[in-house]
């Protein structure tokens, strides 16, 4: 993850320490706020890979990470289980339908797929 910050430690950070919050905001000192930082950066990294395989498809699977994958990020262990199998657990479309992801999914990976597709114009982008 070129981002490396848990979404939800970045709408929720009231629930991360305090020096996980001062991580958020040095990395997103030059943007608007960390939100708009997180979904700038996502834009940025699904744009740069729709653009090199323009006008071809390109498929995004959001959210895949394993919740071990999700725990190593700024903020993650504050949001993520301790699972004994990550890959039997919360991950994929189980993710997505998750009331503790539904923010994070919604005001973050959706907001950055519309960004791809609406304003930097690649339509290319499927999810």
């Amino acid at each position: 993850n070129h981002i490396g910050v848990h979404p939800n430690a970045v709408l929720h950070p009231e629930l991360i320490s305090p020096e996980d919050r001062e991580v958020i905001a040095e990395r997103a000192k030059n943007d608007s706020s960390p939100k708009a930082w997180f979904i700038r950066k996502l834009s940025e990294g699904i744009g740069s890979i729709a653009a090199a395989f323009y006008p071809r498809p390109v498929i995004v699977r959001l959210g895949d990470f394993k919740s071990n994958e999700y725990r190593r990020l700024v903020g993650g262990e504050n949001f993520e289980p301790d699972e004994e199998n990550p890959m039997i657990g919360l991950r994929g479309a189980s993710r997505y339908l998750s009331t503790d992801f539904k923010d994070a999914f919604e005001q973050l990976e959706c907001q950055a797929l519309s960004h791809v597709r609406n304003k930097m114009g690649l339509k290319n982008v499927e999810i």
